[in-house]
């Protein structure tokens, strides 16, 4: 029985990556799908499925290390972005911005209004 909620939620922490919109918490519910699922194939060593296991297993551990490292870059280019003051943050933006005036109180956009994608 344990093998089996192991895996239900291994699964369940794959399928919820899918509506995560921030990727700090995607890689750190990434990080507990490894683990949960080389639980779940270590659990075949104890109800002897590990034959079958096996490729989860090897799969999700070569998966860690890599959500780990890509959680660490993560977490230092938003670190440095933060420490970085505004105008270092739009200067490379800036021959993509145009400047535009508008008169106090004046509405710029409203909500729903159709986007333009360049």
């Amino acid at each position: 029985m344990g093998l089996v909620i192991t895996g239900w939620i291994a699964s369940a922490f794959v399928f919820s990556t899918f509506f995560m919109k921030k990727m700090l918490p995607l890689r750190l519910v990434a990080i507990a799908s490894n683990v949960a699922f080389m639980t779940y194939g270590l659990l075949g060593l104890a109800y002897g499925d590990f034959s079958r296991l096996y490729p989860i297993f090897v799969l999700h551990a070569c998966l860690l290390p890599l959500n780990v490292v890509r959680l660490l870059e993560s977490r230092r280019v938003l670190a440095a972005a933060h420490d970085a003051g505004a105008e270092r943050m739009v200067r490379p933006l800036a021959p993509y911005l145009s400047l535009e005036a508008h008169q106090a109180a004046e509405t710029v956009f409203q909500r729903g209004e159709a986007q333009v994608h360049f």
